[in-house]
This record gives C-alpha cells, sequence and structure tokens, in this order.
C-alpha cells in the first residue's frame, strides 16, 4: 500500500503509466525521454507525482535535478559517470547534455589532481620529478612543460613575490661544492652572493649556476 503523501500527490508515483501505448514505470519514462521534459507533460507529471516533485530551493532550468540516464556517445549512463569519464567542461559543453545534467553540470568542478609523472625524460634521460630538480632546480625545471609532467613537485608553496615563487632553491653549487642559500650567503657574503647569477639561481639553459670565486 503507498504511503499519504500530502495533497498534491496523496498516493506517490502510479505503479505504471502509459506513454507511447506502453506501460512502463515512471523511471522507466525518464530514462527515455528525460526527466525534466516528462514532469512538464500534465499526464506524466501527475502520474509521477512523487518522483517529479520539485526540488527546494532549485533554480528555474533545474527544477526536477538531473535526469537518471543520459546517452553519451551513444552509451547510456548517470551524469556522474559521464563527467568522471569524458570531464565536466567536454560532457556540459553539449547544450543537450547541460540541460539534462543541470544539477551536475551547476556543481562546482572538483580541483584537478596534481601529481607528478613516475619517469619523464630530460635530455634523453629517465629520471624522477625529484631528480630533475635536483639537477635543474625548481626555476629550471617549472616552465611550461614542467608543470604539466612534474605538477606536484611544481606546485609553489604561496607567500612568495611572484619572481621567487618557490622561495630560495634547496641547494646551490659555489666552487663546485653544494651549499644551501643561507650557507652560500655566511660563507661569503650575502652582497657577493646576491650579485651573482645566482640571485636567479638558473641560466639561459634551465641549468643551475654554478659560480666560481
Amino acid at each position: 500500500m503507498r504511503s499519504f503523501l500530502g495533497t498534491e500527490c496523496p498516493y506517490g508515483d502510479d505503479n505504471l503509466v502509459r506513454v507511447n501505448n506502453e506501460k512502463q514505470t515512471c523511471q522507466d519514462v525518464f530514462n527515455k525521454f528525460g526527466k525534466a521534459n516528462m514532469c512538464e507533460d500534465s499526464y506524466v507529471g501527475k502520474r509521477c507525482c512523487k518522483s517529479c516533485q520539485k526540488l527546494a530551493g532549485a533554480p528555474a532550468d533545474c527544477l526536477y535535478g538531473d535526469d537518471p540516464i543520459v546517452r553519451v556517445n551513444g552509451v547510456p549512463m548517470s551524469c556522474e559517470d559521464g563527467i568522471g569519464m569524458y570531464g565536466q567542461a567536454n560532457l556540459c559543453g553539449n547544450t543537450n547534455l547541460a540541460r539534462a545534467c543541470c544539477k551536475a553540470c551547476a556543481a562546482e568542478s572538483p580541483a584537478p589532481v596534481c601529481e607528478d609523472d613516475p619517469v619523464v625524460t630530460i635530455n634523453g634521460e629517465k629520471q624522477t620529478c625529484e631528480q630533475a630538480r635536483a639537477t635543474f632546480g625548481l626555476y629550471g625545471l617549472c616552465d611550461d612543460w614542467g608543470m604539466k609532467h612534474c605538477c606536484g613537485t611544481c606546485k609553489a608553496p604561496g607567500g612568495y613575490p611572484s619572481n621567487c615563487r618557490y622561495g630560495d632553491e634547496r641547494t646551490i653549487f659555489v666552487n663546485h661544492g653544494p651549499h644551501t642559500c643561507n650557507e652560500a650567503a655566511s660563507n661569503y657574503g650575502k652582497a657577493w652572493l646576491c650579485s651573482t647569477p645566482l640571485a636567479k639561481s638558473f641560466d639561459k639553459n634551465n641549468r643551475l649556476f654554478g659560480v666560481e670565486l
């Protein structure tokens, strides 16, 4: 027995509705013809009144939420699966799918995953992004190519000015020896250190400078 749901829909959805001379459930009708389209139909809207209840606070172009099933490249799937497979921008760029997936398309797109490629090839040599960082430094590694393939390593920590977005390099080379910037400033003087190309940490070929006294 169906429960009492209120004056506008006292008994919930009918077990079967007739659409195109075929008896089917409300869910089947929505899957075939779209929920918003069918809920606006006076016959279906009345007989599928529970399923066609409008979402509280929903915008006028998304009163019934997403269609339960959409077809993407001919394949039936949920809006969530479609976005997971093709991306929100691609799926919601299609006018018909954007309407059918109005709720999913209005949701804020999740931040893209930012991870390093397991192995990158630089100058013909396979290495990890961390190894490349040790060789080239962040400022040398993290050009457009590096941001794509070493996204995790090249993610700027924030809090630095635009011309120093990563802060100091971990290691610089003075007289062929590795130093931190603080060690080099202490050993050789900050004024001297900051007058050398080490102030930028990389040269036009994106290689760390090694400075000799």
